[in-house]
């Protein structure tokens, strides 16, 4: 089985203001590349892909790399840093004899594990 390679930082780029001609993500993506060309300004960029309506996000091999692509955006885009979002799993049908200690073994969080109203 193949090491995963370690993701490196991610940029998401969204237009700044109201935008007439960028209603699209495919729009967002056009705009960016045109205004950016990694070779130019040498940097490595790992993934570039579209999330949600007319966002784009860009991952880059390195921090430095990305220092220098957030400066190089056009001003008509807005550049941020995604947040990672952490949702609460609710978890139903066990048995009585699931305690706290037993499922916050199975938790990706145990410290955010709360059962039966008793904090572990």
């Amino acid at each position: 089985m193949p090491i995963p390679e370690k993701s490196g930082p991610v940029l998401a780029f969204y237009p700044a203001g109201e935008q007439e001609h960028l209603k699209m993500a495919d729009d967002t993506k056009a705009e960016l590349k045109k205004a950016i060309k990694p070779s130019e300004i040498n940097i490595q960029v790992a993934k570039f892909r579209k999330i949600g309506n007319t966002g784009v996000v860009v991952q880059t091999t390195s921090q430095e790399y990305a220092q220098k692509l957030r400066p190089a955006a056009p001003p008509t885009l807005r550049v941020t840093e995604p947040r990672q979002h952490m949702p609460l799993v609710a978890i139903r049908g066990f048995e009585d004899d699931l305690n706290n200690e037993g499922a916050s073994a199975c938790s990706p969080r145990p410290k955010l594990w709360r059962g039966r109203g008793v904090d572990p």
